[in-house]
């Protein structure tokens, strides 16, 4: 019997991501007797046509049948509206950040669902090798956004913006941003 893995579309605001990439889809049709069930449009704003699915080996379908699949992979959590759509005993396997939403951990025990919350996957060092990505990227833009800010570039008088650099400019003081400096230093050593 063939079990059933399902690839909804991201349904949050601004989510572009795709959980699984063609790449990922052929590997594990090829090596898994699975049929996988990629929702139209899963992975276009990600990059991917619904064309590069079918050639790697998956079915597309309807919102409703990705959903009613017996393990369902995702980026971010299901949204209330897509609550009902999730089969009793099925899998999830997401970012589910529980910890916030009561709803969703409600959902999840009532429906008899095996939630497996990818951020909370611990490797071998103690580490999170899922989450690592995603605090990697954080770290790295956060100094792009104090950059974007100290500039002033949200175009907002008295609100933000001194119109400083972060390394200062030639005959110009530099702004003091010691909590940042310690801030990059610190995701620098959690990825050791």
């Amino acid at each position: 019997m063939m079990l059933g893995v399902g690839l909804p579309k991201e349904s949050m605001d601004l989510e572009a991501r795709v959980a699984l990439v063609p790449e990922d889809v052929a590997y594990l049709v090829q090596n898994a007797p699975i049929e996988l069930c990629v929702q139209e449009g899963a992975g276009v704003l990600s990059g991917y046509s619904d064309e590069a699915y079918v050639r790697a080996g998956a079915r597309l379908v309807s919102q409703k049948e990705a959903w009613g699949q017996n393990v369902v992979v995702k980026c971010k959590e299901p949204l209330e509206d897509e609550y009902p759509l999730l089969q009793e005993g099925a899998t999830l396997f997401s970012y589910l950040d529980l910890a916030y939403n009561a709803s969703l951990a409600r959902m999840l025990v009532d429906k008899k669902i095996l939630s497996i919350c990818t951020e909370t996957i611990a490797g071998p060092k103690g580490n999170y090798p899922i989450l690592a990505p995603m605090s990697v990227v954080a770290g790295n833009l956060a100094a792009h956004l104090v950059q974007h800010y100290l500039l002033g570039l949200e175009h907002l008088p008295g609100v933000f913006g001194l119109g400083v650099m972060l390394g200062g400019l030639a005959g110009q003081r530099a702004p003091k941003w010691w909590w940042w400096a310690g801030a990059w230093w610190g995701w620098k050593r959690l990825r050791c």
